[in-house]
């Protein structure tokens, strides 16, 4: 059966020309096709984020990740310039910036940096 004969019954007057089950058929996976496709495109684009790296910070220092916006909060680790990070939200707090990130290579590590060492903020 080639592509054209197979799309007949997705036109008007289908029943005329196939039957009803297999056009149906076709339709479901062709309406699951659409939708595997459409989740994929929000996958890439979820996955590409706002990318952004860390810089500034000079080169004996490291940028603090912290567990929350602002100075209080606990430092999980620290990032030295040229780390990627996926930028999630940011907020301000006390008259400073602060944005939520996770790791580029470590998903699973998020916490908040300062906006300040940030590129393109």
């Amino acid at each position: 059966m080639n592509r054209v004969s197979r799309l007949t019954c997705l036109r008007p007057g289908w029943h005329k020309r196939r039957s009803p089950d297999l056009c149906t058929q076709e339709k479901g996976q062709l309406m699951r096709f659409r939708t595997i496709l459409a989740l994929c495109a929000v996958m890439i684009v979820a996955s590409c984020g706002n990318r952004t790296m860390v810089e500034r910070t000079g080169p004996d220092e490291l940028l603090k990740l912290r567990s929350g916006p602002g100075l209080g909060f606990n430092i999980i680790m620290g990032l030295p310039d040229g780390t990627e990070l996926d930028l999630r939200d940011c907020v301000t707090e006390v008259g400073q910036r602060w944005c939520e990130v996770s790791l580029v290579d470590a998903p699973q590590v998020t916490g908040y940096v300062s906006a300040d060492y940030l590129s393109g903020q």
